[in-house]
């Protein structure tokens, strides 16, 4: 046997061995689905393993009851349910409330085999009109006000929903992975972007170019990337208008960076330090997720040194790489709202 053919079957075995096994998953045919029209799925599940055949001593084995469940996200209580048999479905048909009702809010849409939940949700974001955010200057305060408004004229209009199968963010830094998961009920704009830039490599070789350890009056504050130049200025090419968020900054929240417009929203985002350094930032930046694995690497950024006098690390952080991967089922009655890790904040570990 020749070198070149042992190091090609070493290869293959190493990818045999490494596959994935096939999972549950339901699977939005598109991204976008005008309102009063089909909601095309496919449903997919693992093979079973091969069975003996039956006797009358053993009767075949039943087959699991799936179905799909439609979830409030905020609460995990369930609102409908469907059957459903692998292979192509129309969730329109199945679960009518989506059109009839119009909701307002995030939903998503949990496959269940056995009444357990199997794959990642599928989120379901309303395509609404949204009011639309104001920097106010009132007298005595120390920054400008941020309200949300409807653009003058224009009407409540229900268009329809954004699908996406919902995913985490995984962050390899210099100092040890960060995981991210995204919350699309509290700022579903903000959520699909930052996913959309993780998945297309957006953050791939970008640094935390900015550190404030601790506030002026001595509370934990914010680290700082997603920049490609590095400057605090550069991101995405595009901008994110900002989302009237629920979620309050707190210690391993994740928010948008923005200019001072209030829509120059973009691919730069902050990780919180504490709540008591940036719950000033509540309704003024869209927080759309929270930090479940990798708080002590966070906080070792927190730790990197300066240069003298500014927020500018002297050796930056980097992001050696980024990518997806699934989030957990939901289960009814538990929200899918997750929250940020605990850790140790006076001895974190590596």
């Amino acid at each position: 046997m020749t070198t070149h053919l042992r190091r090609l079957l070493f290869a293959m075995l190493v990818l045999a061995v490494s596959a994935p096994a096939a999972t549950a998953q339901l699977v939005p045919s598109r991204e976008f689905y005008g309102t009063s029209r089909p909601i095309p799925m496919t449903v997919s599940l693992p093979q079973p393993d091969a069975t003996p055949a039956a006797t009358p001593q053993t009767p075949p084995a039943a087959k699991p009851a799936c179905e799909v469940a439609l979830l409030s996200a905020v609460s995990g209580t369930p609102l409908a349910v469907a059957p459903v048999l692998p292979g192509k479905i129309d969730l329109a048909a199945l679960l009518p409330m989506l059109w009839s009702q119009q909701p307002r809010d995030v939903l998503f849409a949990q496959l269940r085999v056995d009444g357990k939940g199997v794959g990642a949700p599928v989120v379901l974001s309303p395509m609404l009109n949204r009011p639309r955010a104001k920097a106010k200057t009132i007298a005595g305060a120390k920054r400008p006000v941020i309200t949300f408004e409807p653009l003058e004229g224009e009407e409540d209009v229900y268009s329809g929903v954004q699908a996406w199968v919902d995913k985490r963010a995984v962050l390899k830094t210099d100092e040890g992975e960060i995981e991210i998961a995204t919350r699309p009920d509290a700022a579903p704009l903000a959520s699909s972007n930052f996913l959309r830039l993780v998945g297309g490599g957006m953050y791939h070789g970008t640094g935390f170019h900015r550190v404030v350890p601790l506030t002026a009056d001595g509370q934990p504050f914010v680290i700082q990337g997603g920049d490609p130049t590095g400057t605090g200025s550069g991101g995405c090419g595009y901008y994110v208008d900002l989302e009237n968020s629920r979620l309050p900054h707190d210690l391993g929240v994740v928010s948008m960076a923005r200019a001072s417009d209030p829509d120059s929203n973009g691919s730069q985002f902050f990780v919180c330090l504490s709540r008591e350094g940036t719950k000033r930032l509540d309704g003024s930046y869209a927080a759309f997720g929270v930090v479940t694995r990798g708080l002590d690497t966070v906080l070792r950024i927190s730790r990197t040194p300066l240069q003298p006098g500014t927020d500018k690390p002297q050796k930056v952080p980097v992001v050696q790489s980024a990518w997806l991967i699934d989030a957990p089922p939901m289960e009814p009655g538990r929200p899918a709202a997750a929250q940020a890790s605990s850790v140790d904040l006076n001895n974190p570990t590596r």
